[in-house]
This record gives C-alpha cells, sequence and structure tokens, in this order.
C-alpha cells in the first residue's frame, strides 16, 4: 500500500472513532507575535511606502528604508490587530497606539517582551530631528529598522541591537517613551 493510501485509510478510521477532531489547539497569540518579530529581521518588506505628496508626484516616504521604523513597527502591528492602521509616521504611531488601549510602561528599564519603544529625537543626515521607534525583544535587546544613517552603514532593514543603540551609534541613545499592550503579558 502507497503512503498516500494508507493517509487516507487512516484519516477515515479517525474520523469513524472521532478521534480526528479530537485534539484541540489553543493560538499562542504572544508567542507568534514575538516570533514574527525576530523572522523579520533583515527583511527587506518595510523599505518602501509610497504617498503622493501635495504636488501630486508619488514619493516614497521612507527613502528606501532609511526611515522606515514605524512602517515597520506599524505593520507587525496590525498584522496582529494591535492597531487599526498602519503609518509611516513615529508620532502618528504613538498617537494610534493610545487609541488602541497600550499603556505606557513605569519601568522603561525592564519592559514586557514585544513592548514598543520610542528613542529620543536625533539628527538625520537630511538635517532634521527625526524618532525612532521598535520593539523590546528581551533581556536589553531590541528590534528595529537599522537607526544608522547611510553614513553608518545602514542595512535599511530590521535588526536586533542593544536597546539603547550604543552597539550601533557609538553612543547610547535615550528610550523616551515604552508602550505596551493588555495581550503582551505571559501566560499563566
Amino acid at each position: 500500500m502507497c503512503y498516500f493510501c494508507f493517509r487516507v485509510m487512516l484519516k477515515k478510521s479517525l474520523k469513524k472513532e472521532n478521534l480526528w477532531m479530537k485534539k484541540e489547539y489553543t493560538f499562542d497569540f504572544r508567542s507568534t507575535y514575538l516570533q514574527r518579530i525576530r523572522n523579520s529581521l533583515g527583511s527587506e518588506l518595510f523599505q518602501v511606502c509610497y504617498c503622493v505628496n501635495p504636488k501630486g508626484v508619488l514619493e516614497d516616504v521612507c527613502r528606501g528604508g532609511l526611515l522606515s521604523c514605524a512602517v515597520f513597527v506599524s505593520n507587525i502591528l496590525k498584522m496582529h490587530s494591535l492597531i487599526k492602521t498602519p503609518t509611516a509616521n513615529v508620532g502618528t504611531l504613538e498617537k494610534e497606539l493610545i487609541s488602541c488601549d497600550w499603556f505606557l510602561c513605569k519601568n522603561k528599564d525592564n519592559p514586557c517582551f514585544g513592548a514598543v519603544l520610542f528613542w529620543e529625537p536625533k539628527k538625520g543626515s537630511d538635517g532634521k530631528m527625526h524618532r525612532h521607534v521598535g520593539f523590546y525583544f528581551m533581556a536589553g535587546i531590541a528590534i528595529s529598522n537599522d537607526p544608522r544613517g547611510v553614513n553608518m552603514g545602514s542595512t535599511r532593514a530590521p535588526i536586533m541591537h542593544r536597546m539603547d543603540c550604543s552597539d550601533l551609534l557609538r553612543y547610547p541613545r535615550k528610550i523616551e517613551k515604552v508602550y505596551s499592550h493588555p495581550k503582551l503579558k505571559p501566560l499563566k
């Protein structure tokens, strides 16, 4: 008997005994969420976000991945129904978090896994001040779109780094705010 025929016969016999449906699985939201954040490392998926500017011209507001931290974070959050709308702007993302039951964490140094981190603004290669956003992953480690500029060798993709970005930027970048969501609490 071939393998396929055996599987069909086995499935039919299990259905008769109602064993096929007895295994019930419970979706583990937190583990899936954290693994998807980890699986995003190196992804080019978040490098572009096209918008039509006021002059009617199509423009990549992420500049090929240099400014795509909010696009990365908001798309992961939207994928898990933790926000309503993805965005390309860090300020707009923070407003969206507040409107979707996210709350400020009191302990910035030890947030829950998967919390959203907001770093202080720093001057970008375009001369403007830019805030940065990413995820707290574990034990002082964060995942965010590469915060280095063009002249510092940015990968323009999500990377894992120290929570204070000191391993990438050669200086610590202060965390302004940390937000968490009720769904991110560990299973008991």
